[in-house]
């Protein structure tokens, strides 16, 4: 598959987001608490870099998941950049994966299984235990 963006670019922002966020002039906002069970899991940090007609560039940037969202600190200004805010309602979440939690399991035990036989087949130096 083709990449349909300039993915370097994105890469360059996710840097700098990363840079910012350890110098402390952007914050991770916690907007709900951390399920028992899903602690400690971290953040993606994601980028879009987007370029109008008149080429004028914008970047949208966001951070993984529904409890966390991403913002300058206070006074910061930040030109050019547009922090998207978590999509869907934790609650919404929580109710998705309360309804499929074992669903969820069994899934993850069977691609664990998969992985774990795929190791056992898999010769070093190739990468799939199948094909050349």
């Amino acid at each position: 598959m083709v990449p349909p963006f300039d993915e370097q670019e994105a890469l360059e922002e996710c840097r700098l987001m990363a840079s910012l966020l350890a110098d402390g002039f952007l914050r991770l906002d916690v907007q709900a608490a951390e399920p028992q069970n899903r602690t400690r899991q971290g953040v993606m940090l994601g980028a879009l870099v987007c370029t109008d007609g008149a080429g004028r560039r914008t970047v949208l940037r966001t951070v993984s998941g529904i409890r966390h969202s991403l913002r300058p600190v206070e006074g910061l200004t930040d030109p050019g950049a547009i922090y998207v805010p978590p999509v869907v309602a934790p609650q919404a979440i929580d109710d998705a994966l309360r309804a499929n939690d074992a669903e969820i399991h069994r899934l993850t035990a069977r691609i664990n299984g998969c992985r774990e036989s795929r190791r056992r087949t898999t010769t070093p130096g190739r990468r799939f235990p199948f094909g050349p």
